[in-house]
């Protein structure tokens, strides 16, 4: 039984997407629910080729932002599987008190992601006539450019942490990849506008980075 979310069971019905393969549904125990898709093979995801793979994820996460629309969600990792419908009833009324814990912080949340990349520093050429000490003292300069420009730039990514850190919302900063900084911040569902107008302020104050605000995702950084 492959499991996408939790949340708190619903008074109304919820529109429930297309899983991976099946129809998803809904099983309650008390106050907790989780949503998820029966009769898939857990062998069929980690046997999969690259490509089956990816759209593994990418409808993992189409179902997320689908019940994200709909309700508070708790975002269970992709690849998650239980044994059976019990063993998630066990699951679930043994991890009530947490999960409903969980969602109380997250009702009316949303992750909103911050993407810093760092702009390459773009330095002279060392001139083709420089020679001897000459060539040894532009050499000097050029690292002693990086270092300075290295040095600015992590003081500027200090203070883009410490002005979030201001907004007095979680936040959560990510190992960087690929060149990029990732902040995931938690706010409000309808904080975007607010938090599109900081971004603009903190891109003034950190000239050395591209940064780009992203729209509202389920919480999965705060679970």
């Amino acid at each position: 039984m492959y499991v996408y979310a939790f949340l708190k069971t619903p008074t109304t019905a919820l529109d429930l997407p297309e899983g991976l393969a099946n129809s998803l549904h809904l099983v309650e125990q008390g106050a907790l629910s989780a949503v998820v898709e029966g009769q898939l093979d857990p062998d069929t995801i980690r046997a999969g080729d690259e490509r089956f793979q990816l759209q593994a994820i990418l409808s993992h996460d189409r179902v997320l932002q689908d019940l994200f629309q709909q309700a508070d969600v708790l975002p269970v990792p992709f690849g998650t599987f239980l044994v059976s419908s019990e063993a998630l009833m066990e699951h679930l009324e043994a991890h009530q008190d947490v999960y409903v814990a969980k969602l109380q912080q997250v009702t009316h949340k949303a992750e909103y992601t911050l993407k810093a990349q760092l702009q390459p520093l773009v330095l002279e050429d060392l001139p083709d006539s420089a020679k001897g000490k000459d060539y040894f003292l532009a050499k000097k300069r050029r690292y002693q450019q990086q270092e300075t420009y290295r040095n600015q730039q992590q003081e500027q990514l200090a203070g883009l942490l410490e002005a979030i850190a201001q907004l007095g919302c979680p936040y959560h900063h990510s190992e960087p990849k690929d060149g990029v900084e990732r902040i995931h911040i938690l706010g409000d569902r309808d904080d975007h506008v607010h938090l599109q107008q900081q971004a603009e302020q903190w891109q003034i104050d950190c000239p050395l980075w591209d940064l780009s605000l992203g729209s509202a995702l389920p919480p999965y950084h705060f679970v």
